[in-house]
Parts: structure tokens; C-alpha cells; sequence
């Protein structure tokens, strides 16, 4: 749209054609990014990069489609709309509480059945919010005998804790 030749303030059909034929494509190929970024998160649980990724194809997302309202709205606010998304979402980024949310998610899926199992070492390494959900879990299985003795051992922090 910058380094296209104008004539009477509009942009050349053509290349309103390819922006638009090029930003449809991009919004589906994010889509089905995201798509398979919600299969990985059913099927193996929530990571950093998966959490990441999701925020980073939906910012993608409402830039496209912003770009694709702005070719056929002429007073469409694009570029507004852009950056409150990305401020936002790089506040949102800043803000999350990324372990406490992944911690929480994984924890939940697994004792609700929808996770065969749980990456242990994943909950060590994200501090205070992994120890709290491990605290959950070993509260959760007490009572079951096929269950670890003791969760708190996986990740040898029993020591620390308890000081």
C-alpha cells in the first residue's frame, strides 16, 4: 500500500487483488497454526512455546484481517486497531503469569483424565506455582496406592521447601 503508484487516492486494482489474495492466505495459514497448536495442547498439554505461539498467531490474526477491513473500508482505523492489540498483548505477555497458568492447566487436565500423564520436571522447573500444583497432586493421590509416594521427590526440592 506505501510503495504503490496512486491515481485519484486509490490503490491500483491489482494490487488491492494480491494484498487481499495474500492476507486471506495468511489468515488461513495462522488459522491452521492455531488449529494445531489446540491439538498439542489436547493431546501432550500446555507449554511456554505453545502458549507464546497461540498469543503471537492471534496478534498476526487481527493484523491481517485489519489490513483485509482497511482495503475495502477506506476510513477504517487499521493502524489504531494494530497497536492497542500488539500494547496489549505485549502487556498481556508481561503480565500472564505464564508458569502459574500452564502449572494449573496441565495439573487439572491430568486429574480430570484429559492428559494421560504430566510432565513432572516441567512443574519442578517453573518455581513456586509447578511446587504448589505438586503439592496438589500428592494431596490428590494420597489415597491411591499405584500413585508416587511422594510427589515432592521428583523434583528434590523437599529440602527447600520445607525449610
Amino acid at each position: 500500500m506505501i510503495f504503490s503508484k496512486r491515481t485519484e487516492k486509490k490503490l491500483h486494482r491489482g494490487i488491492r487483488g494480491l494484498l487481499c489474495f495474500l492476507s486471506v492466505f495468511t489468515v488461513l495459514l495462522t488459522l491452521s497454526s492455531v488449529s494445531k497448536i489446540v491439538l498439542y495442547v489436547r493431546e501432550y498439554g500446555l507449554t511456554e512455546k505453545r502458549l507464546y505461539g497461540f498469543l503471537g498467531d492471534t496478534v498476526i490474526i487481527v493484523i491481517f484481517i485489519s489490513v483485509l477491513l482497511r482495503l475495502f473500508i477506506k476510513k477504517f482505523p487499521y493502524m489504531k486497531i494494530i497497536m492497542c492489540f500488539c500494547c496489549a498483548a505485549v502487556t498481556l505477555t508481561g503480565l500472564l503469569g505464564a508458569e502459574s497458568i500452564i502449572s494449573k492447566y496441565n495439573v487439572d487436565a491430568y486429574l480430570s483424565g484429559r492428559l494421560s500423564g504430566i510432565d513432572v520436571q516441567q512443574l519442578c522447573s517453573m518455581g513456586t506455582a509447578g511446587i504448589n500444583e505438586i503439592f496438589r497432586l500428592y494431596e490428590n493421590d494420597k489415597d491411591d496406592p499405584a500413585a508416587p509416594t511422594d510427589w515432592v521427590r521428583f523434583c528434590s526440592v523437599e529440602t527447600a521447601v520445607f525449610r
